[in-house]
Formats: C-alpha cells, sequence, structure tokens
C-alpha cells in the first residue's frame, strides 16, 4: 500500500489481520518495477504477451495517459502531474510488482504464466 493519505484503510486492513506491505511511490523506489513493467511488455508480443492484462478496457486506457519522469540519476516513474488522465491501475500494477521484486526467492508468476491484472 501506498502510505500517502492511507492511515483508516491500513488501520482496518491491520485489524483485520489482512498481511501489508508499505511501498513509498517514490522515484526512487518506483524506477525498479517500471523499468521491470517496461521489460516485460517489450519482451512479449501480441500472440504471445509476457504481461497479461485479460484485455481489461480501464488498465489500457491508464497505460495510454501515464507519462514518465526520469531524475538525473536515471530513475523513472509515472508523472502524475503530467500525465493525459488517470492512471491509478498502473499505479496499483506498479506497487503490486515492486512489492514482488523486494522479496527473495518468490517464484516469478511471469515464469509460470500465471501473471493476470484482474
Amino acid at each position: 500500500y501506498d502510505p500517502w493519505n492511507a492511515q483508516q484503510l491500513v488501520n482496518e486492513l491491520t485489524a483485520s489481520e489482512a498481511p501489508m506491505v508499505k511501498v513509498i511511490q517514490g522515484i526512487r523506489l518506483m524506477s525498479p518495477a517500471l523499468k521491470e513493467l517496461d521489460r516485460l511488455i517489450r519482451t512479449g508480443s501480441e500472440k504471445n504477451p509476457v504481461f497479461r492484462h485479460g484485455g481489461k478496457p480501464v488498465l489500457g486506457w491508464n497505460a495510454d495517459n501515464v507519462r514518465v519522469r526520469e531524475d538525473a540519476n536515471g530513475n523513472i516513474a509515472p508523472d502524475k502531474k503530467h500525465s493525459m488522465d488517470k492512471i491509478d491501475g498502473i499505479s496499483a500494477t506498479l506497487t503490486a510488482l515492486s512489492t514482488f521484486l523486494s522479496v527473495e526467492n518468490m517464484v516469478s508468476a511471469y515464469e509460470d504464466h500465471r501473471m493476470e491484472v484482474v
């Protein structure tokens, strides 16, 4: 979860014993996830996608809206201020991917073809 303005939701989910992982949405921490998402999208093809989103039109619309900013160190992140419209689905995807990338010894859903955004 992105902790910005989320304290009430975090309290409720913590009380229900839901597993929680804090993911700060800063450029330095989002960069590896965005670079990995870009790699996954570019690695696949229309017939054999590596990143599958089930043809969800909202996520496709969010992806079309995203604009990226880069800092002096080559870190990249979605630029909400300059994006064309809503990018929330992409932000959620990057939060999940960032969490996955930070966990060691996890089997990639991409490797066994189970990854799908719903």
